[in-house]
This record gives C-alpha cells, sequence and structure tokens, in this order.
C-alpha cells in the first residue's frame, strides 16, 4: 500500500468527526487546536503524495538499469552514442534526479510526522485543559500524559496509545532530531532499497566496539522469545540494523544506551514507506479520540451535528 493511500484512514477520522463548532468559550484553544492540526495533516498527506511519486521513478530507474551493471557508459556524454545508448544516459540522468528528491521526501516524512504529531499534543493538552507546555517536546509529552496527578483525559489517552508513543519516539523522533535537525556527527546518507521498499541508511563509518557488541546480544537474548527470527542473525552489524529498525521494543533497561550508540554509529530507518502507513494509523486514532470526546460535549450541549 502507498503511503498516501493509507491517509485515508485519516480521512475517515476526520470525516466520522464532522463539522466542528465552538461550542462553548473555553473551548476556544481547543477550536483553534483542532483547525492547526487539520491543516498540518493536509500538509502530511502532500508529503506522502511526493514521496510515492518520487519513489516509484526511483524503482522503475533501478529495475531499467540493473542489466547494465558494469556496462560502459561513463564514457558517452549526451549526443553520442546509438540510440540504445543514449536511452541508458537518459535513465541515468532520471536516477540523478529523483534521487535527491526521494531523500529530501524521506526527511520530509519524519520532520512533517513530527510536525501532525506536535499539533495534535497541543490540541490534547487543551482538550485536558493542561496549562503547561509539556506537548512542545516529545520527551516531556510522553512523561506528562504518564503521571499520575495528570488531568484523567491525558492519562487516559496515554493507557490506550502508549504503543503509539512509544513506536513514535523510536522509528520518528530519534532520527528526525538527532540526524536532521541536530545531526551529532555529519554522516553520508545513502538509499537501500528494492522494488516494494527504501529506507535510508546515515552510518557514520565508526565501528561497533567489543562492549557494543554486547549490549546487542544482551538485547536479543530478551528478545528472542518475541521475534524468533533473531536466531538467524549473527554478524554484529546485522544485529545492530535489526535493533534500530525495531528499537521501539528495546527493553526500558537498554533503550537509552541503545539511542547513544545509535547517535554515535549512525542509523538504519526503517522502511520509510510503512513508517508514513504507521504514523497513518497512530493519526487516525488520535483523531478519534478527539471525536469522541467532542461529540461527547456537543450532545451534552445540544448542537446540531
Amino acid at each position: 500500500m502507498k503511503a498516501v493511500e493509507s491517509f485515508a484512514t485519516i480521512t475517515d477520522a476526520i470525516h466520522d468527526v464532522g463539522h466542528v463548532v465552538l461550542l462553548v468559550p473555553k473551548h476556544k484553544l481547543v477550536y483553534g487546536r483542532y483547525v492547526s492540526l487539520i491543516e498540518a495533516l493536509r500538509e502530511w498527506k502532500t508529503v506522502c503524495q511526493r514521496f510515492d511519486d518520487d519513489f516509484e521513478v526511483w524503482v522503475e530507474c533501478n529495475r531499467a538499469l540493473k542489466p547494465l551493471e558494469g556496462w560502459p557508459y561513463h564514457s558517452l556524454t549526451d549526443g553520442q552514442g546509438t540510440d540504445d545508448e543514449q536511452q541508458v544516459m537518459k535513465l541515468i540522468r532520471q536516477h540523478k534526479e529523483v534521487s535527491p528528491k526521494l531523500r529530501l521526501d524521506i526527511r520530509s516524512v519524519y520532520i512533517f510526522a513530527k510536525i501532525a504529531f506536535i499539533n495534535f499534543a497541543g490540541l490534547l493538552f487543551a482538550m485536558a485543559e493542561e496549562p503547561s507546555r509539556d506537548w512542545q517536546q516529545h520527551r516531556r509529552f510522553k512523561q506528562r500524559i504518564s503521571r499520575t496527578d495528570s488531568p484523567e483525559l491525558l492519562q487516559k489517552f496515554s493507557s490506550e496509545f502508549g504503543h503509539h508513543i512509544e513506536w513514535f519516539e523510536a522509528q520518528v523522533n530519534l532520527y528526525r532530531n538527532d540526524f536532521i535537525e541536530h545531526p551529532w556527527s555529519p554522516t553520508m546518507s545513502n538509499l537501500v532499497g528494492d522494488s516494494s521498499t527504501v529506507r535510508i541508511s546515515e552510518l557514520i563509518g565508526q565501528p561497533l566496539s567489543f562492549k557494543d557488541a554486547e549490549v546487542l546480544k544482551e538485547i536479543a537474548s530478551e528478545l528472542l522469545e518475541k521475534f524468533p527470527e533473531l536466531n538467524t542473525v549473527h554478524l554484529d552489524l546485522q544485529l545492530y540494523q535489526w535493533v534500530c529498525r525495531n528499537l521501539e521494543h528495546v527493553p526500558k533497561t537498554h533503550r537509552n544506551t541503545m539511542q547513544d550508540m545509535i547517535r554515535r554509529i549512525g542509523l538504519e530507518s526503517g522502511d520509510v514507506g510503512q513508517i508514513a502507513q504507521r504514523a497513518n494509523l497512530a493519526f487516525a486514532d488520535f483523531i478519534a479520540f478527539f471525536g469522541k470526546w467532542y461529540k461527547e460535549r456537543r450532545d451534552k450541549k445540544g448542537a446540531p451535528k
């Protein structure tokens, strides 16, 4: 499924909420933040569409060029060679043009997913009449909604959607913060993929230490029962890449250590298309949570649907 196709879950959730109006003056902030969230989701949909379009072109170029690996096209220039050779040059130019676009699309997936998430966090705090600004930073937001002295609505949200929050922190927030907006070290990002997936590799080039390898093995031993495929992962680098793509499942006892290791070694991201689809699922659930809250107050107020 394409990323923009999975956006339909968000469209359905918004449609189910229906027309939103300002019910009482004290909910003015709720109304304003809901409008801002919808605008952020429109931008997010555009990001998904651009990613899908450029990924499709990138895949077609790779498929056409694969049989020509090793072919001495470097000696050709525009206007030289046979028609077939010029067609190859056209494909090469197209691949060179679309690759940076796709890299930008991937970065945009992480950035605009975070923008939509923060917009909802602000909406949630307004719904709960929580005055703090902890919604503006993901980690503080996560801590605030799970506190026993937090408003009941925040605790309810944390209980229902804690799995979304953990996934978002591991698969979106870490990469967005430490490899896009505030990179710890200079990296050479590479696009890695096939006809159905693409991920970005930001490995810095620093080797795994003996201590790193021991930490990875400890993590694998704790996750082995849940993920038996780890029995087939034998090389330290392969295990490191697997953990990067499944970071949300790493036990909390090792989470901070593993995140520090990723900042030092680099990140092997998960499949970006699946990340976008998973974000769409989370956003649809968030909209539905708002919809339930809004309908309860609308019905109580007797406002038109």
